[in-house]
């Protein structure tokens, strides 16, 4: 998915390791290593203080946090089960998907817009 502007290597840097990952676990998978990327959305932790995000996130409903236990629980039962990529929680599953299948014409309009609220004026 696009990042806002501000955070352009962010969303590059994801998605390079989406797909190292996927290829990665398809060549060591013969030797029995399983390799999973684990995609974890939003989730309570100190990532959003070093990005100075923390006050824009704080106004977000709790419902759409996961803790780091749980989502750490989800990578490694992925990575247990032999998933090659996994997307913790309901809400982050639907927004991947949403990207997957809008056009991408309307899923660099949202992300403009969301980046909006990212730049200091």
């Amino acid at each position: 998915m696009p990042s806002p502007a501000g955070h352009t290597l962010y969303a590059a840097a994801k998605a390079f390791l989406i797909k190292f990952s996927e290829a990665l676990g398809h060549e060591v998978r013969t030797s029995g290593v399983l390799v999973t990327a684990l995609c974890p959305g939003f989730t309570y932790s100190e990532f959003h203080d070093v990005t100075g995000t923390r006050a824009m996130m704080n106004g977000m409903p709790g419902w759409m946090w996961m803790s780091a236990p749980e989502v750490a629980r989800r990578g490694y039962d992925a990575v247990m089960a032999g998933e090659s990529i996994v997307v913790t929680g309901r809400l982050n599953a639907v927004i991947a998907t949403l990207v997957r299948v809008l056009p991408q014409r309307m899923v660099v309009g949202v992300g403009r817009r969301i980046g909006r609220s990212y730049r200091k004026a």
